[in-house]
């Protein structure tokens, strides 16, 4: 049963490394998420623009080609208040709390493990936007 309510869960993937983006996305497709992605964060605008369903949560790498990752999460939030975001880096000076703002509430280190990414995505999913004070942990 539990499936079958991620079944309805849908999270926008950006990520600019194409094997990241597909091994990414297919840990997420197995996990039995809806999923929709996009190399950088023009892209990921235009399909989510394109989506008329919700998107209930985007994961996205913090450096990106046009824009950053909390850039993009910022203009989807405009967009799209109840949707969560969810930041991942793989550069060791990329420091959280620089990035963690009122839009950009979460971060996760990579690499991460199947196992973290999911104990992430379960805490992003289950986080009350309107709470003061935003969670910042990595796994």
């Amino acid at each position: 049963m539990k499936q079958d309510v991620q079944r309805q869960v849908t999270i926008l993937l950006v990520e600019d490394n194409e094997f990241v983006r597909a091994v990414t996305e297919q840990i997420l497709i197995n996990a039995g998420f809806r999923v929709l992605s996009g190399q950088d964060g023009n892209e990921a605008l235009n399909v989510s623009r394109g989506y008329d369903d919700k998107i209930d949560l985007v994961l996205t790498d913090v450096i990106l080609p046009g824009m950053t990752g909390p850039e993009l999460g910022s203009e989807l939030r405009r967009e799209r208040p109840d949707i969560k975001v969810l930041l991942t880096s793989g550069y060791a000076d990329v420091e959280p709390s620089e990035h963690v703002t009122p839009d950009v509430e979460f971060y996760l280190a990579k690499p991460f493990s199947v196992a973290s990414l999911m104990e992430k995505i379960r805490e992003v999913l289950s986080f009350e936007s309107k709470s003061v004070g935003a969670s910042a942990a990595g796994a």
